[in-house]
């Protein structure tokens, strides 16, 4: 193996290094874009629970005084 296999496969080694770190960032970067969106949404959902049977009332009550 000549010297300069050698340097070629230390440089393919730290190019891999390389791809792995940012590999590693990116998962981390999704994992905590996902966390975010989900606490963005969560009231929301939170509100929609609480609302909906009030909408159903509203709608239901609606519907009584169209048909009257």
């Amino acid at each position: 193996m000549s010297r300069t296999d050698f340097a070629s496969m230390e440089e393919i080694k730290q190019e891999l290094k390389i791809l792995r770190l940012k590999k590693d960032i990116n998962l981390e970067s999704l994992k905590s874009n996902k966390n975010a969106i989900e606490d963005f949404f969560e009231p929301l959902t939170v509100a929609n629970r609480i609302l909906s049977p009030i909408k159903g009332f509203l709608f239901a009550y609606l519907l009584k005084r169209l048909f009257r």
